[in-house]
């Protein structure tokens, strides 16, 4: 098994003798719009109208853990959920590392 950052420069093949292998890349581990309104609303119990949804999938791109610290506060929040998530900026380095 081979795991890195960016793409080794040998070529992928499956092998026989070492099982069944298959390349992971970074579209297969981001979340899609589907996936992250289920995240929302079964783990944050967040609704998200299609296009605060839109705008926390795009400005996160999707990555998990950006999705995760970019959840809504339990309490309620000043301005609503669709001004929280337009005030996620790339200002704030952790949400992107």
């Amino acid at each position: 098994m081979f795991a890195s950052r960016q793409t080794p420069p040998i070529p992928f093949r499956p092998n026989a003798r070492l099982g069944r292998g298959r390349e992971i890349g970074t579209d297969d581990l981001r979340f899609d719009a589907t996936e992250t309104a289920r995240l929302f609303a079964e783990t944050y119990c967040r609704e998200l109208e299609p296009d605060v949804l839109a705008d926390v999938t795009a400005r996160t791109e999707g990555w998990a853990a950006s999705l995760h610290s970019s959840r809504p506060p339990p309490r309620p929040i000043t301005g609503g959920i669709r001004r929280f998530v337009r005030s996620l900026t790339g200002a704030d380095r952790e949400l992107y590392d």
